[in-house]
């Protein structure tokens, strides 16, 4: 009866020891299942934060190429517009040597074709000023409409986009066309004399 107590005591303590091994061994298990998702989630999070590392920096060298390009054109704008002078005078003046002239026209043509491969473009200037783009160096009467581009003193551009310098331009006030718009009006009513004179003669007519 003794034995009997003592083995089924000793098979209650096996049964524990195992349970607790099992509770143990599942224990084990959870905490290593938690660990590998909390790495799975670090790893998640550090490519995210490299990936947008990479945007950030990739937009950062897009940003200082254009500031560098922008502040390269606007150093090469003065030699352009001398180019464009030297050209037009050229053309004006009695110049019998031709091969210089054409030589110049072809450097200033092959600048100007590289630097609109880049994406620079002339500013439109024509029609009504637009502030944003154009620059009022002069305003002078004329019949064109207020606000109208009468002459481009100097070529505006833009550099994909962004303005790199307006276009310098003289703008009509509108004051002649005014002007000009009285006149006519004051030359369609009749002359007060020569309706007085018209006056009298229907009254002597009458009386007649």
């Amino acid at each position: 009866m003794a034995d009997e107590n003592e083995a089924a005591q000793n098979n209650m303590r096996d049964k524990k020891a195992e349970q607790s091994i099992e509770t143990k061994n599942a224990a084990e298990a959870k905490n290593d299942g938690s660990k590998e998702s909390e790495f799975k989630e670090q790893m998640l999070r550090i490519a995210a934060e490299f990936d947008n590392y990479k945007k950030r920096i990739k937009r950062e060298m897009e940003m200082a190429e254009r500031v560098g390009a922008i502040n390269a054109i606007k150093a090469i704008l003065p030699s352009i517009d001398e180019f464009e002078l030297a050209i037009a005078s050229s053309s004006k003046a009695d110049i019998k040597d031709s091969n210089t002239i054409r030589g110049f026209e072809m450097v200033y043509a092959n600048i100007m074709s590289s630097l609109k491969g880049m994406g620079l473009r002339v500013v439109l200037a024509q029609g009504k000023l637009d502030p944003m783009k154009h620059e009022t160096l002069m305003v002078i009467e004329s019949d064109k409409p207020q606000g109208t581009i009468i002459e481009v003193v100097k070529k505006g551009y833009e550099y994909n986009g962004i303005l790199v310098r307006p276009a310098a331009v003289v703008i009509s006030s509108g004051i002649a066309e005014h002007a000009q718009g009285n006149e006519d009006k004051l030359d369609a009513k009749p002359d007060a004399t020569d309706e007085i004179k018209g006056q009298k003669e229907d009254r002597q007519s009458n009386k007649k």
